[in-house]
């Protein structure tokens, strides 16, 4: 177990590193939610990974915090490239402030609790709160990437421009990829893998991000096709 925690801290850590570094490279202007949601995102992801002691436990229940909405945020921010309906981009910003807020907070305050003081009652709560927030936030995360598939059915039925398609089909595979990772995280949380789950979410989180650049990289091959 040390070993594979290590090695999933490792991949975090470079992932993170190596999509900062991208941020800065490729977005011409520093400005935008989805510049903002992923740069403070892949921020979040250092914190998510630091060591369990006294000077550290806050940094990682705010890392935790901001990195598990914030990926969420950054499937909203770009959902206006498939889908043109107002009221349902409205709906989802609103399904993903309200769980945050619902399901941040009490997390937040049991972790710390049960850092602070192992074996209490907070402990225990913790752990039931762990396995309602990652249910909710995979079912929030399925329902943006059926939004997606919905989206790109519709576009790919009058769409014959091949930068375009494969953008399209892109975003397929890569919804397919996250919800994937998604279920592995929510599989290890209910099997009360606690010690691996710290780590794993951090490194998975991380590989999101990853994603996220291949879906910019595709963007950018359309603009520069048009």
């Amino acid at each position: 177990i040390p070993r594979s925690m290590t090695a999933f801290t490792a991949i975090a850590w470079y992932n993170a590193v190596e999509v900062l570094v991208l941020i800065f490279f490729v977005f011409k202007r520093y400005s935008g939610l989805y510049f903002w949601s992923l740069l403070i995102t892949t921020l979040a992801v250092y914190n998510n990974v630091s060591h369990d002691d006294p000077l550290t436990k806050a940094l990682l229940t705010i890392g935790w915090v901001i990195m598990v909405p914030g990926q969420s945020m950054i499937l909203y921010s770009r959902l206006h490239l498939v889908s043109p309906n107002p009221k349902l981009l409205r709906f989802t910003l609103w399904l993903v402030i309200v769980n945050s807020i619902l399901l941040c907070s009490p997390t937040a305050v049991l972790n710390l609790c049960s850092r602070s003081f192992p074996g209490n009652r907070c402990t225990h709560g913790y752990g039931i709160m762990g396995r309602i927030q990652i249910t909710f936030f995979t079912v929030q995360e399925l329902f943006i990437s059926g939004v997606y598939f919905w989206g790109i059915r519709r576009i790919l039925k009058v769409t014959f421009d091949e930068y375009t398609r494969n953008f399209m089909w892109s975003l397929v595979a890569m919804n397919i990829l996250i919800i994937i990772l998604d279920i592995t995280l929510m599989v290890i949380e209910f099997l009360d893998l606690y010690v691996i789950a710290t780590t794993f979410k951090s490194m998975v989180y991380s590989v999101k991000l990853m994603v996220e650049f291949c879906v910019l990289s595709q963007l950018g091959n359309i603009i520069k096709g048009r």
